[in-house]
């Protein structure tokens, strides 16, 4: 089970992590842009603000729907790859 665990964290932390810069490239990096616009700063503290406000909805949103898929597909891997490590136990002895 120890390797089932493994699995599905690793699976999981690589997924929101991909999420997460997913986030930060579709919704800060444009942001930035705004700060040689002819608004300045408070276009870029704006920019900024919104993209916050949207990074908090679409993690509260999407962000834990793919976590519960993350977490099932690791399961399900991590469970594969422990009755094929046993299998290989117990053929090895054999």
């Amino acid at each position: 089970m120890k390797t089932t665990q493994d699995i599905t964290k690793a699976i999981w932390a690589v997924g929101m992590v991909g999420f997460t810069a997913w986030i930060i490239v579709s919704l800060y990096v444009p942001a930035l842009t705004y700060l040689h616009s002819d608004m300045g700063t408070f276009g870029f503290i704006l920019g900024l603000a919104a993209a916050t406000l949207f990074t908090i909805l679409v993690w509260g949103l999407l962000g834990m729907g793919l976590s519960y898929i993350l977490t099932a597909v690791g399961f399900i891997l991590g469970a594969i790859t422990e009755g094929l490590m046993t299998l290989r136990k117990h053929y090895k002895r054999a």
